[in-house]
């Protein structure tokens, strides 16, 4: 799942909208409890577990892990059903 669909669909505009809201709230980039937040969830390890699930890739910056909110945004729409 590694690239963002990008086409005028509705599919689409419901990715760029969620993706929009996160990078508002946490920047382009969120850590384990952006992440753990963004879903709901208080465990940086069941987050990280569900991004590994939905192909969420994880980028090391330096010590931390982090992950790209245009990618956890598709795949929270995805997962929605939308497609």
């Amino acid at each position: 799942m590694g690239q963002i669909v990008k086409n005028s669909s509705a599919l689409y505009r419901a990715i760029r909208e969620k993706a929009e809201e996160i990078i508002g709230r946490n920047g382009p980039m969120l850590d384990g409890a952006a992440l753990a937040k963004e879903l709901g969830v208080q465990d940086k390890r069941t987050a990280a577990r569900w991004a590994e699930e939905h192909g969420v890739p994880v980028s090391a910056i330096g010590r931390a892990r982090r992950y790209e909110a245009r990618l956890v945004a598709q795949a929270i729409v995805q997962s929605r059903g939308m497609c």
